[in-house]
């Protein structure tokens, strides 16, 4: 090496944290690649790679001949940086580059090589005294870049990284799969048991890369075939509703054991509707083979008409791809593959659905159900032939179905997803901090990621946390500005404002009074915004979440009339609690 670095040098900066979070991001990775695949059973023996000495040893001398490869090629490029990086000790503790490689080692299928380009960042916190930031942006990416290759090079890991991102015609997969089972095969320092599970997993991929394109099956151990359309989950990890995911599958459960055909989960945006009916979908699916046969499904059919997805970037918009009860129509003939039901005639197409229906047990999801104005999708849903079973997510509570509410996740559960997420975003957070971002969202799942994420693109904790409380944020339009819409002007929208003047919660005749409203509209009201989701019934009395009292005070703000004239009558109820007193001041 022309510059005489010793690869130690640059080795000696990783600290053994990173080292770890290295190894598990790696094994983490093949395991779920099984996940996906409904093979539990092969990710929990994958896993055991974590504590297996010959890995260790092996993914030991990937990082040396990744910083050897590092030095050797880029020397030639720029001897300077090299040098420059060799002496930075503090290279591998920097939160960017961290993130980076983590990142690189979590999705390695977003950087096959024709699109290395898409790593590239900035990391403008590494050698700040350097002027030129593309010069030190280039040469940290490049060690990044070494790091992955080789590490996914791994002996153990490049097999399933090769079946699973090269493009292969269904001939070449066959041989591909035979000469990497061949190479795990010959590990024989690993652990017979991880081995065995590897080679599964080769076989498992490579069965569904050989499907014809558009194919909808999954191969259950059993050896039946599973109709399915569902999307990959966008969670790393599910957290939490334990409790909401066994009362679904309860209900899901068939005829005596549950006399209900739908299900609703219903609660206001972001509370994790979608992400919960996803997650249901996915175990019947990866459990398959552990299910009572009367219990399993043998098609889930997922439809969304999601119009919008609210990212860290902002609300995007999304193609919706459910419209009316047609497009149910064709989600179902493509998952089942049924092309009798798209050529029937119109007056005939529901018979040829129910007779689909009717041939298997079906799970039927229809994704923000309230965006849909054709009447006769619910109509449908109503009427579900058995055995097949509906979950429908919805920000509007219906009355045909079991229902089930999502309100905030428990400060437990809500801790550990704020620290998922700030593993992911290379976020560090305080107790403190993170216990204040949980009481400001209430326990809102999609608020805590998205402030987590605001935190990861450099905002601070206080500006995040005051961005909460602003009713234009993203969050806030995101989760309330089209279930406010349908109210203004209406009851429920003056006993929305009503609650905002109260510390915690409210009664139904406190919020008759405030509101000035007789009991028939109060009535009516109250049930409107529980319908919308935007307030809890504990009881006889009605709260909010935070982030729904920081939008509701902020639609008070903007009628000083009925401010002015709600607060009079609100201090008159209170006054009214303490009568038989001495003085008003008692």
């Amino acid at each position: 090496m022309g510059l005489g670095i010793d690869v130690l040098d640059i080795l000696d900066l990783l600290s053994e944290s990173l080292r770890q979070q290295a190894r598990d991001a790696l094994v983490d990775f093949v395991a779920n690649q099984a996940r996906k695949l409904g093979r539990d059973d092969l990710g929990d023996k994958i896993e055991r790679l974590r504590s297996d000495a010959d890995f260790n040893g092996k993914f030991e001398a990937g990082l040396q001949r990744a910083v050897r490869r590092f030095v050797q090629e880029y020397e030639t490029e720029d001897e300077d940086l090299v040098a420059a990086i060799a002496a930075d000790e503090g290279l591998f503790n920097n939160e960017e580059v961290r993130s980076a490689l983590l990142a690189i080692l979590k999705q390695p299928g977003l950087y096959l090589a024709d699109e290395q380009e898409t790593v590239a960042r900035s990391f403008a916190s590494v050698l700040p005294a350097r002027k030129n930031r593309q010069r030190v942006d280039r040469a940290v990416t490049y060690l990044l870049k070494c790091l992955a290759k080789e590490l996914w090079s791994l002996p153990e890991l490049q097999p399933i990284y090769s079946l699973q991102f090269q493009r292969m015609t269904a001939e070449a997969t066959r041989q591909q799969v035979e000469l990497q089972k061949a190479q795990l095969s010959a590990l024989t320092g690993l652990n017979a048991g991880i081995r065995e599970a590897l080679l599964q997993l080769a076989d498992a991929v490579a069965e569904r890369k050989l499907l014809p394109t558009g194919e909808t099956r999954f191969l259950a151990k059993t050896g039946f075939l599973v109709y399915h359309n569902l999307p990959q989950p966008d969670y790393g990890r599910f957290v939490g509703r334990e409790a909401e995911l066994a009362q679904v599958t309860r209900i899901l459960r068939p005829y005596p054991h549950s006399q209900h055909a739908l299900v609703t989960v219903d609660g206001i945006g972001g509370i994790g509707k979608s992400a919960l009916a996803l997650e249901v979908a996915h175990r019947h699916l990866r459990h398959y083979d552990r299910l009572p046969p009367k219990e399993r499904f043998d098609a889930i059919i997922w439809t969304s008409a999601k119009q919008s997805v609210l990212t860290a970037e902002g609300i995007l918009p999304r193609s919706q791809v459910l419209r009316t009860l047609d497009d149910v129509y064709t989600a179902i003939a493509v998952a089942l593959q049924r092309e009798d039901i798209t050529r029937a005639r119109p007056e005939e197409q529901a018979e040829v659905v129910r007779n689909a229906l009717t041939r298997q047990r079906t799970l039927l999801i229809v994704d923000n159900l309230e965006t849909v104005d054709d009447e006769a999708v619910l109509a449908f849903l109503r009427e579900l032939p058995a055995p097949a079973k509906a979950i429908v997510t919805t920000r509007h509570r219906i009355d045909v179905a079991y229902p089930v509410r999502l309100t905030g996740l428990p400060w437990e559960d809500g801790q550990t997803l704020i620290a998922d997420e700030c593993a992911k975003k290379g976020v560090t957070l305080s107790p403190g901090e993170a216990r204040r971002l949980y009481d400001r969202t209430g326990g809102v799942p999609l608020a805590m990621v998205w402030s987590v994420a605001q935190m990861g693109f450099g905002y601070g904790v206080e500006a995040v946390l005051a961005r909460l409380g602003q009713p234009a944020s993203d969050i806030a339009r995101f989760c309330f500005e089209g279930a406010v819409e349908r109210i203004r002007g209406k009851p429920a929208h003056r006993l929305l404002m009503a609650l905002a003047l109260f510390a915690t919660d409210a009664s139904r005749e406190a919020l008759g009074y405030v509101a000035d409203l007789p009991e028939l509209d109060r009535d009516e009201g109250l049930v409107e915004l529980e319908r919308l989701s935007l307030v809890n019934k504990r009881g006889h009395r009605f709260a909010f979440l935070p982030l729904t009292k920081a939008f509701a005070l902020a639609e008070l703000t903007n009628q000083p009339d009925f401010q002015a004239q709600a607060s009079r009558r609100w201090v008159d109820y209170l006054k009214g609690l303490c009568r038989g007193a001495d003085s008003e001041y008692y």
